[in-house]
């Protein structure tokens, strides 16, 4: 976001960040850890993005992105990156596990496996 220097974009960001950390304190539970409830919070994002059961902050929110991508015409830009990240989240590539954060709760953990050599990606 920050390379694309546009400040209706970079409004919306800085603002969409703080409004889903918001969003994950107001629907903390009970001993659940702050980085588990903000983890769960950017998964309801995405979730609004792909059309998935989401509450209407995070409908619009996802809504306030991509206008702010598609008034600078970078909105093939962000429909590119959702579908990499939501293709890369359902591959094989991709692996989700729990491990135990310092206060003693399961947190999920996002572990990319890359199986090829370094040698094969573009610089």
């Amino acid at each position: 976001m920050d390379d694309i220097k546009d400040p209706g974009l970079n409004r919306s960001w800085e603002v969409i960040k703080e409004c889903v950390v918001a969003h994950a304190a107001v629907d903390r539970e009970e001993g659940q850890s702050a980085r588990l409830a903000r983890a769960l919070a950017w998964e309801e994002f995405v979730d609004a993005f792909l059309g998935k059961e989401s509450t209407f902050t995070m409908f619009g929110m996802a809504h306030e992105l991509t206008s702010a991508c598609l008034d600078i015409g970078r909105g093939e830009d962000l429909e590119e990156v959702i579908r990499e990240a939501d293709q890369a989240a359902g591959g094989p590539r991709v692996q989700w596990r729990e491990v135990i954060d310092k206060d003693g709760h399961k947190v999920p953990f996002l572990q990319l496996v890359w199986t090829q050599n370094l040698d094969d990606t573009e610089h």
